[in-house]
C-alpha cells in the first residue's frame, strides 16, 4: 500500500484514567506520523481508564468498526501492549484485518520497519512473546494475573 492511501487512526489507551497519559501518547503519536510524513490522520480513538485484557473498551470496538467499515487502514499506537494484553486472542483477530482489509499496524517502539512482510512477521513474534510472558506470570503468581 502507497503511504498516500493510508487512513490512519491513533489508538491510545491506559488501565487507569490519567489524562496527561493519553495527552502523551497523542503527542508521540502525532508527532511520529508528521515525522514520517504520513498523511492526515482520519480519527484518534482513546480508552481512557480501560484494560488491555479484554475487548470491552468503547473505542476499541469503535476502531475495529471503522477498520472492516474501511473507514481506516492504519492504526499507529505507540506500543503493542497498547492495543492489547491478551496477545493470542488479538493476534487471531488483527491478522483477519490484516489480511482482508490490508490493514497495517505501527508501534512507534517496536520500530516499524518500511517491509510491511518484515513487521508484521515480527508483530506476530512479538505477540507470541508476549503471550509467553503472561503465562509464566501466571504460573508465577499461582494461575492468577
Amino acid at each position: 500500500m502507497d503511504i498516500k492511501d493510508y487512513k490512519i487512526g491513533l489508538y491510545l489507551r491506559v488501565a487507569q484514567k490519567d489524562d496527561e497519559a493519553i495527552e502523551r501518547q497523542k503527542e508521540l503519536n502525532i508527532s511520529y506520523c508528521k515525522y514520517r510524513k504520513y498523511p492526515e490522520i482520519k480519527k484518534i480513538y482513546a480508552d481512557n481508564g480501560y484494560s488491555g485484557r479484554t475487548e470491552n473498551r468503547p473505542a476499541y470496538k469503535k476502531m475495529i468498526r471503522d477498520i472492516r467499515n474501511g473507514k481506516i487502514n492504519v492504526i499507529v499506537v505507540s506500543n503493542m501492549d497498547r492495543l492489547t494484553r491478551q496477545p493470542i486472542f488479538f493476534y487471531h483477530k488483527i491478522t483477519e484485518l490484516i489480511l482482508k482489509k490490508q490493514l497495517i499496524v505501527i508501534s512507534i517502539a517496536e520500530s516499524p520497519l518500511t517491509d510491511e512482510e518484515l513487521f508484521n512477521f515480527r508483530f506476530r513474534m512479538f505477540l507470541i512473546e508476549k503471550q509467553q510472558e503472561l503465562l509464566e506470570e501466571e504460573r508465577k503468581n499461582g494461575g492468577v494475573v
